[in-house]
């Protein structure tokens, strides 16, 4: 029964090495040089995440290694279970990875579920993406595939002493979460063991970052005086009734558009019509520039980076 187990744990912990693979072609350009150590550093963060996400199917091997009937359905769903939710986290990283580059954290399904339009947006993901559901579906088959091998030529006696695998299972298995013997378990910025900080996603794997981040403190919100006081000492709307205050400078008005493409101006792409033809007289009126060079990841850093050039 420990050699199954053992067995069908390496299979998982095979194919998040593959996809680790995908990871690193996919995003090629974030990873230009590839390392030996980031590949064989990242199977440590593997086997604690495998650890810990195949719990419940761990146990109910370990209760019954050669279960029959339903209870043998249950522990086989249980297994497939935490194949999909890995494979799924794993995958989405596949290429969520260039807009964040950074491995997901819980946040990523409250960033996901923030509006209304996800159910709208599946079908297009799947269809500019269809690789990497490709690429989910042929991992689950292998984990199959690797689940069936595993128990080949196994005639399923039970195991004597029955105490010693079940011992000798557990102590690896709290070995692999922890991610050594060391005192502390393993975290996130252990990842710099093995690789450069740009490289510490290829090290990582998105299931142990989700992990880890599950339950960490929010931002609390302060409250340090109440609106009115806030408008008082420093008010938003600024008033100038004397033209002498305000002078003769121009009036600038920066218009901000999230989520809109250059590729929808006709003044910036040549097209002889665009979707934006007030904004496109707007241009022709004024100056424009052909380039721009975003200094934030996030939609969110756009308002600091347009009007303070921050960060």
């Amino acid at each position: 029964p420990l050699r199954v187990l053992l067995l069908r744990l390496g299979v998982v912990a095979l194919i998040f090495s593959l996809q680790r693979v995908a990871f690193a072609l996919l995003n090629a350009g974030a990873f230009p040089s590839l390392s030996a150590m980031a590949f064989l550093g990242g199977i440590r963060f593997d086997l604690s995440a495998i650890a810990w996400l195949y719990l419940p199917w761990i146990v109910t091997t370990l209760i019954a290694p050669a279960p029959k009937g339903l209870f043998a359905i249950g522990q086989k769903v249980l297994f497939h279970l935490s194949n999909t939710v890995c494979f799924f986290l794993n995958c989405i990283d596949l290429e969520y990875f260039k807009f964040t580059l950074k491995r997901s954290t819980a946040d990523l399904f409250g960033i996901a579920s923030g509006g209304n339009d996800l159910a709208n947006l599946v079908p297009v993901f799947l269809r500019d993406y269809w690789y990497v559901a490709l690429i989910f579906l042929v991992s689950l088959a292998l984990a199959e595939v690797g689940h069936r091998w595993a128990a080949h030529g196994w005639d399923r006696a039970p195991a004597k002493p029955w105490w010693l695998w079940r011992i000798i299972a557990i102590a690896l298995v709290v070995l692999m979460s922890r991610g050594g013997i060391q005192y502390i378990p393993l975290t996130a910025i252990d990842a710099s063991q093995y690789a450069q900080p740009a490289y510490m996603p290829l090290v990582l794997n998105t299931p142990f970052t989700f992990m880890t981040s599950i339950g960490k403190p929010l931002l609390e919100e302060k409250h340090y005086m109440s609106p009115e006081e806030a408008e008082r000492l420093w008010p938003v709307v600024h008033q100038y009734g004397d033209s002498a205050l305000a002078g003769q400078r121009p009036n600038v008005v920066t218009i901000i558009l999230e989520s809109f493409s250059a590729a929808y101006s006709a003044k910036l792409t040549g097209a002889e019509s665009g979707y934006m033809p007030f904004l496109d007289s707007l241009m022709g009126q004024g100056l424009w520039f052909t380039h721009a060079y975003a200094n934030g990841r996030r939609s969110i850093d756009g308002i600091p980076a347009v009007t303070a050039s921050m960060p």
